[in-house]
This record gives structure tokens, sequence and C-alpha cells, in this order.
């Protein structure tokens, strides 16, 4: 009883090291992806058109639930911390999805609370968690997915409505982004399966034709907003398709940093998985297996019912991680996917109905939280320290220091309606200055401008290096943002900006708290 009360506490603590690291993580990273996201959010909630009215490289659907919210909520500031906030809110999403499903299958809520606190230490996910991007939100959908598939087709009897809501969330993660695509396929692979096994049942055999049917009626109708977006079909190619292509063209061209080759693609996934926090994954995952082998072959309806979610788990896992290495360059957080996945598989194979093996299960959880405690706690503790410190707390700081930059302009009488040209613009848009909708995405769009065309420039609504002047002779503008180093190393792209600013006599004038460079017109 003792020894109970120990391990509880024990994974209390744990807990509250897992939530204090992951809202640190969130509040004190930064990187530059975030600008593009929430700038797309900003300009819908102000009406501007996905797509024709400005660029968005991604599918549509977090610009338009942030862009919405921020409308709906009257936000007219802290646009970034809203947005961190609402990437905190995902990842309890997914935490508490996690947990019911190991609830589920496993009957144990020790277990289950283990599982759930090893997935808020797992450094990849909570990198996935710290930014206002479009990587948590769609694991958070594709876990709801799976929780609802579980419970309607692999449980007593089967539910269509349940299935149905499955492949709507699985939608949401493909709107949100367009890689969770290739998720749909291990799901339909197992109700074909089913469909076949049960050939020889009619009634059986007419549930899988319905569960065919409902499962895509839940993707299409989960997918039927972006029909909204594809009336300029080649734009949303672009957004979506194109533009990487374009992309790692550029980074050929400029042997700008990444894993590119399918060589180096595959060592960096190996080099990833085998971190300390996955690599434990993977060895209890494997233990956990180990374990439970004898059960599930003496228990014929265990036997028959886990394997099956175990299966499923499996391939998602698979064709995620082959996901992964589709994009060039790789990314750490493309791997948020398959680790996701990762966990659920845990769940399953610390399922049993054996009590001598479950309490071996829950020694087990405590050793590996101990162990990721120690690889990853000095990681949290870092981020912990940096929140004593009000400069650390990045979307704070960023709004102060986008507010100096408005007063800077009205003190230079220069009006607050004219347009800011940066490749950072949440520090113009935190407070409500206009930016050139060219600059909508960061340095994303604009780098590989110089490989379209002007007349796809002009209908994908960029810009770059060498079309700067001809934007600026139209309607110059009123400042000229350059980026601090939290913004990513944008040097090389940024020259051209600090070159004009130079050339047309704007004054650089300093901005408190701001370490990078802000020019304004004479």
């Amino acid at each position: 009883m003792k020894t109970d009360k120990l391990a509880f506490w024990y994974l209390i603590a744990t807990l509250l090291l897992a939530i204090a690291g992951a809202v640190s993580m969130n509040m004190t990273y930064f990187w530059y992806d975030e600008h593009m996201y929430i700038a797309a959010s900003i300009f819908v909630s102000k009406g501007y058109s996905l797509y024709q009215d400005f660029a968005y490289l991604q599918m549509p659907y977090l610009p338009i639930l942030y862009g919405n919210l921020f409308k709906i909520l009257g936000i007219e500031s802290h646009y970034l911390l809203i947005g961190k906030l609402f990437s905190l809110f995902f990842l309890t999403l997914a935490s508490l999805v996690l947990y019911l499903l190991s609830r589920r299958i496993l009957h144990d809520r020790f277990l289950s609370l283990g599982i759930v606190i090893l997935f808020l230490l797992n450094l990849n996910i909570l990198s996935s968690a710290a930014l206002a991007t479009n990587f948590i939100m769609p694991v958070a959908f594709s876990i709801i997915s799976f929780y609802l598939f579980y419970i309607s087709f692999f449980e007593n009897r089967i539910k269509l409505l349940g299935i149905m809501f499955a492949g709507i969330f699985l939608a949401l993660a493909i709107g949100t982004k367009l890689t969770f695509a290739t998720l749909t396929a291990p799901f339909a692979m197992m109700i074909i399966c089913f469909m076949l096994w049960n050939k020889n049942s009619s009634e059986n055999y007419r549930k899988s034709i319905l569960c065919i049917l409902f499962y895509l009626t839940g993707i299409i109708i989960g997918l039927l907003p972006v029909l909204l977006f594809i009336s300029d079909l080649e734009s949303f190619i672009f957004n979506n398709l194109g533009f990487h292509n374009f992309n790692t063209q550029w980074r050929q061209i400029t042997e700008f940093d990444g894993p590119m080759s399918l060589h180096s693609k595959l060592q960096y996934a190996y080099r990833h998985f085998f971190k300390s926090d996955n690599l434990i994954l993977l060895l209890a995952i494997s233990l956990g297996f180990g374990l439970s082998v004898r059960i599930f072959q003496s228990m014929r309806e265990t036997y028959q019912q886990l394997p099956a979610g175990t299966t499923l788990t499996f391939f998602l896992v698979l064709i995620a991680i082959v996901t992964a290495l589709i994009p060039t360059p790789t990314w750490s957080h493309y791997y948020s996917i398959p680790i996701s996945f990762l966990f659920i598989l845990l769940i399953f194979s610390f399922a049993t109905d054996s009590g001598k093996i479950s309490t071996i299960h829950k020694r087990l959880i405590i050793i590996l939280l101990f162990i990721t405690t120690v690889y990853n706690g000095p990681s949290f503790l870092t981020f912990i320290s940096r929140l004593s410190h009000e400069e650390s707390w990045t979307a704070l700081k960023l709004q102060a220091i986008s507010t100096n930059m408005r007063i800077a302009l009205l003190e230079n009488n220069i009006g607050t309606d004219r347009k800011i040209a940066s490749l950072s613009p949440l520090y113009a848009l935190e407070s409500n200055l206009s930016i050139y909708p060219e600059f909508s995405t960061g340095p994303f769009l604009y780098r590989i401008g110089d490989l379209l065309t002007a007349q796809q420039r002009d209908h994908f609504v960029g810009t770059s290096a060498n079309s700067l002047s001809e934007l600026f002779s139209k309607d110059p503008p009123a400042a000229i943002i350059i980026g601090s180093n939290e913004d990513g190393d944008l040097t090389a792209l940024n020259q051209p900006l600090i070159e004009y600013a130079i050339a047309n006599n704007y004054r650089k004038i300093p901005i408190a708290g701001f370490t990078g460079e802000f020019y304004i017109m004479p």
C-alpha cells in the first residue's frame, strides 16, 4: 500500500514537471515559421481571402480556425500569444484522448496516466506544441480519429456514426496539413480486410460496405470547406504543392542547410528515432509485447481483438515514417506523426488480462518515466527557469516591440496606415500595423520568388529580392523591419531590404528590446 502511494505521488510529480515543461517551452520558444501561420490568421480575421489576397503555403484549416476565433473573440493584439495557447490546447486535447483510449484498452488509471506523462515528456511532441504552427493541431485530430475508429469498429458492435466522425476528424487533420492524407490508407485497409474476411457472411459483408461508405462520407464532409478555396485551382495547387518543389530547388541552388538526399534523410530519421526519449519508447513497446505474447496466445478473445488494433497502429506508424521522408528536406517536426502513434502502440503492447503482467507493466512505466526524466529533465528545467525572465516570454516580448515600433512611427509623424516591409511580419501585425500581402509568408515565398515568372509572382501574391524596387515604387514602405536572430538566420534574404533602406535614405532608429534593425522612411 505504501509503495502504491509513493508510485502515485511520483506520477503526480512527473506530471507537474511535464506540464511545467510544456508551458515553459511554449511560452519561451520561437521560430520564424510562426510568422506565416499567425499572419495568415490575422489576414483571415480582417476579411482577406486565403490564397487569392495573400499566400499561405499550407492547407487552409489553421488560419480559418484561428482567424475566425480572432474575429469572434474580438482579439486585436497578442496574436502570437493566443496562437501559442491554441497549440497548448491541442496538446492537452491529444493527451486527454490518449488517456481515454488507454483507459478503454488497459482498464488501468495508473498505466494510462503514466503513458500520457511519457507523451508529455517527449521532446519531439513538445517542440511541435511549442510553436504556433500546424504541427500539433493535426496530431490531436488524428489521435481523436483513431479513438473514434477504435471504439466504433473494433469493439462489440460496429457504430457507423462513430466511423463517420473518425473520417471527419482525419479530414480535419488533412485540411490542416496535407501530409496526413496518407493516414487514410491504413484505416481503409482495415475495413477492406474485414470485408474480405467476412465475404461469406452476407450480414458482415453488408456492414463492411456501410463502413466504407460512412468512412468516405466523413472524409468528404471534413474536407468540404476546402472546396471554398479551389475556385482558383492554380493558386491552391501552388500553395500546397508547387511551392514546396520550388523550395527544394532553391535549397539545392543556394546549398541551404537541410537533409536533402534520400540517404541523408534516412540518416536523419535514424538519429531522430534513436534519441533518448524515442529510444526509450521503442524499448518499452518491445518489452510490452514481449511480456504479453503468452497472454495473447492463451486468451482467444483478446488475441482476436487486440492485434487488429495493433496492426492498424503499426501500419499508421509505418506509413507516417514514409510520409515524413517524402518532403525535401525532412525536419524533426514531421516525425511527431509516427511518434504520436508509437504511444498508441505502447498502449496495445501493455494490453493484458493478467494481473501479474499488469503489475510488471506498472513497474516498467515508473522506470521509463524515471529514465526519461533523467534524460530530458535538464532541458525542461532550462525552459522553466526562463519563465522568471520577462524578456524570455517570446510572445509578450514581440508584442511589446511591435507596440514600440508603432509609437516610433507616430513620434516621427508617419501614418500607421502605411505599409511595413518585413520578412518577420508579426513585428508589424502585433500592433495592427499594415504589411504588404507579398510578405505574409515571411521569408518563404520571398526566397523562391526569383524562380517564378513576374506573372506567377503577381498571381500568387509574392515578391522577390530582384522585384522589390518594382513593388516599392508603387507604394514605398513606411518602415522596414529586419528581424533579430530569434527569427532565424535570414541575413542574406534581408540584405536587399537593407540596401533599399540605405539607398532611399531611410533612417535607422533604435527600438527598446529589439536586437534587429528598424528603418523609417525619410
